[in-house]
C-alpha cells in the first residue's frame, strides 16, 4: 500500500516476556510479504502462549500493525495528500472512497483501479477532485437538504445501472439480452433525473440573472446620486443629521 504508510504501521520484533516493545528498525519498513507473514505467525503464537494482560495488549497492538502492513504490501495506496500525516490521510482516503462509492460509482471504479495498480500520479489529482466535491455535497446537505436528497436518488440509480452492467458481463445466453434491456431502462431513468436537475439549475441561474439586470437598471437610474455619495465619502464631507 502506501510507501509512507510503512513509516507508521511498522514491524516490531516479537516482544520478550518482561521487555517493552522494541523500536522498529529502518530496514523493517520494506520487508517482503513472506517476512511479514512470518512475524504475524510468531506474534499469534506468542499471544496464544501468554496469559499476562499487559503483554497480551502489547502483542495485540503489534499484530494489528503487522496485519495493516501486510494489507499495505498487497494493496498499494497513494502517498499522503500534501499537508497531511499518515493517520489523517488514511481517514480522509476512507471518507473519499465511501463518498465516491455512494455518489460517484464510475469515479469510484476508476479510483480503485488506480489504487490497485499504485498509479499514484493519476490517483492524487482524482482524490483532490473527489475531496472537493465531497465537501461541496456536505455543505449542500446542510443548506439545501432537498437538493441533497435528489442527488442521493440519482446516485442510487447510477449504482443500479453499474450493477446491471456488471451482471451483464458475467451473464450468458438469453440473460444477457434481458439484462441489457434493464440497463437501457436504468440509464434512461438516470438521464431523465440528471436533465431534471440541470433544468432546476438553469431556472436558478435565470432567476439570478434577472435579479442582476434589475439591480443594474436601478444603479443606472440613480447614477448621479451614487456618484455624489461616493465623492462625499472620499472627501470626508458626509454629515450627520
Amino acid at each position: 500500500m502506501l510507501h509512507l504508510a510503512c513509516a507508521l504501521f511498522i514491524l516490531c520484533p516479537p516482544l520478550a516476556q518482561d521487555e517493552p516493545p522494541q523500536p522498529p528498525q529502518r530496514e523493517d519498513l520494506h520487508k517482503p510479504e513472506e517476512e511479514v507473514l512470518k512475524k504475524i505467525d510468531e506474534t499469534e503464537r506468542a499471544l496464544r502462549e501468554t496469559d499476562n494482560a499487559k503483554r497480551r495488549a502489547e502483542l495485540e497492538a503489534q499484530l494489528r500493525r503487522l496485519r495493516r502492513h501486510l494489507e499495505e504490501l498487497r494493496h498499494p495506496q497513494p502517498p499522503p495528500l500534501p499537508g497531511r500525516d499518515m493517520d489523517e490521510h488514511l481517514r480522509m482516503l476512507d471518507e473519499i472512497k465511501e463518498y465516491a462509492r455512494e455518489f460517484e460509482p464510475e469515479a469510484f471504479r476508476r479510483l480503485q483501479r488506480f489504487l490497485e495498480h499504485a498509479r499514484t500520479e493519476e490517483a492524487h489529482p482524482m482524490l483532490n477532485d473527489l475531496r472537493r466535491r465531497m465537501q461541496e455535497l456536505r455543505e449542500m446537505r446542510q443548506r439545501h437538504p432537498d437538493e441533497f436528497e435528489r442527488r442521493q436518488k440519482i446516485a442510487a440509480a447510477e449504482r443500479e445501472a453499474w450493477d446491471l452492467a456488471d451482471r451483464f458481463r458475467k451473464a450468458e445466453g438469453e440473460e444477457r439480452g434481458r439484462l441489457k434491456e434493464q440497463l437501457a431502462g436504468a440509464l434512461s431513468k438516470v438521464f431523465d433525473m440528471r436533465e431534471e436537475a440541470r433544468g432546476r439549475e438553469l431556472a436558478e441561474l435565470e432567476g439570478r440573472v434577472m435579479e442582476l439586470r434589475e439591480t443594474l437598471a436601478k444603479r443606472r437610474e440613480n447614477k448621479a446620486k451614487i456618484v455624489e455619495k461616493r465623492a462625499q465619502e472620499m472627501l470626508g464631507e458626509e454629515y450627520e443629521w
